[in-house]
């Protein structure tokens, strides 16, 4: 499934003891032969000596909604005091590579398309660069280092908002669920604790090959978005195959920068003007992808999708990262995905780590204006063949009947739903059928 708008409907066939544990720090040089007097001496690792698990305690309030950071109440994780009474109030992130695995996850936030700033980076590197011998600097940056993480794995779930509440009446997915505070206290408390800590953050992002493609594309756009020019490709006619333009040396570049058109040898000055066939199969492929007809003609929509800088598609991208966030992890080793931008179908077999396409077809859904098709994922659990069709209500008054009632096809050739129809239980009336 390569649109870039993603699929909008699949169906689908421990607590431990309190441990505080106190990290001595040691730095043993050992003298070499000779050492040059210039040599500046090794800027000493930072690492955060325990604090006393009551000066952790009493930064909460006695409902644990709130916690104070600094001088200022601010509202806490729902998981937050649950995680430290988990651990007995005990500082969590005295390991200095376990709060660099932390740090930098949350730092790169804008890779999944969030925002670093949403998990409280700006405050930790203050607090960073600063002087850490205060045991009230190192409570900070221990609870913010928590809730921090705390939220940016509630982004990597899907749980940032309630799609239900942003599409009203259409969306209804599977909500993605896990302990994040019981996988962080077992993580710190293993033998590897940055290790285990970036595999459970790794584990929080959705299985699906999908968004792994999506997210090097996110990354692609904002390295191409760092460029200070982007080739404009210029109004004029309808540039066709095998035509020279003084637009085509643009065109190229533009699908060069992203690797859309791999030229094999260099291009010969003479034909840098010319709109070659190595250049039209790019720009074909290139039309495919956004949708557009592949015909290799760059006309004013093709050279509007070609003028569109990498930083206005990020948003995009970002959005439908986060709906593929919404999606449940496992759709199945074989299920049926139709991709409601596309107005495709496929049913899909597990392959390796992707999926192969058993069947791909066209499907009929609801408007864009006025009933649209809700997004969910059920079970497909019923094939009926020869089925009989009850005209809806909104069917029969497009059919000019002012009072809809009860009305019935039968089986048989002229019926719309065809020979079979396939059904899997939901309130939204959705059915498959082998008519469009």
């Amino acid at each position: 499934m390569r649109s870039r708008r993603g699929p909008l409907l699949a169906l689908t066939l421990g607590g431990s003891g309190a441990c505080l544990a106190l990290v001595a720090v040691a730095l043993v040089l050992w003298p070499a032969a000779g050492p040059s007097p210039s040599a500046e001496p090794a800027e000493p690792e930072l690492r955060l000596e325990p604090v006393a698990p009551v000066l952790i305690r009493a930064r909460f309030s006695l409902d644990g909604d709130s916690v104070t950071v600094g001088t200022a109440a601010m509202p806490a994780h729902p998981a937050l005091a649950a995680f430290y009474a988990g651990r007995a109030y005990a500082q969590a992130w005295t390991d200095p590579a376990a709060r660099d695995v932390v740090l930098e996850r949350l730092r790169g936030a804008a890779d999944d398309g969030l925002r670093p700033e949403d998990y409280h980076t700006a405050d930790l590197d203050r607090l960073l660069a600063g002087p850490h011998d205060a045991d009230s600097v190192r409570v900070d940056l221990d609870l913010l280092l928590t809730e921090g993480v705390l939220r940016y794995a509630d982004a990597l779930l899907g749980r940032r908002v309630a799609p239900d509440s942003l599409y009203r009446g259409v969306w209804f997915p599977a909500r993605r669920t896990a302990d994040v505070g019981g996988l962080l206290r077992a993580a710190l408390a293993a033998a590897a604790p940055a290790d285990s800590l970036a595999a459970v953050l790794d584990g929080l992002h959705p299985p699906h090959p999908e968004y792994a493609a999506l997210r090097a594309l996110l990354a692609r756009h904002r390295t191409l978005a760092a460029r200070p020019d982007w080739p404009t490709v210029l109004p004029g006619e309808p540039l066709r195959p095998g035509e020279r333009s003084a637009r085509v040396p643009a065109l190229r570049e533009r699908l060069t920068l992203t690797g859309d058109y791999l030229p094999v040898v260099p291009v010969d000055s003479a034909f840098a003007n010319l709109y070659d066939e190595a250049l039209a199969a790019a720009v074909r492929s290139f039309q495919e992808e956004h949708g557009l007809t592949a015909d290799g003609v760059v006309e004013q929509t093709t050279r509007a999708a070609l003028n569109t800088r990498p930083e206005d598609l990020s948003p995009l991208l970002a959005l439908n990262l986060e709906r593929w966030r919404w999606l449940p992890d496992d759709l199945g080793a074989r299920h049926v995905l139709v991709n409601l931008p596309t107005y495709e179908l496929a049913v899909r077999d597990r392959s390796g780590e992707g999926w192969a396409e058993a069947v791909r077809m066209g499907v009929v859904i609801g408007r864009r204006y006025g009933w649209k098709t809700p997004v969910f994922s059920d079970t497909l659990s019923m094939v009926v063949f020869n089925p009989t069709w009850s005209i809806p209500a909104s069917i029969q008054r497009e059919m000019g009947y002012r009072r809809p009632r009860l009305m019935v096809r039968g089986p048989g050739p002229w019926n719309p739903l065809g020979r079979v129809k396939f059904v899997f239980p939901n309130p939204y009336g959705i059915y498959f059928h082998d008519t469009t």
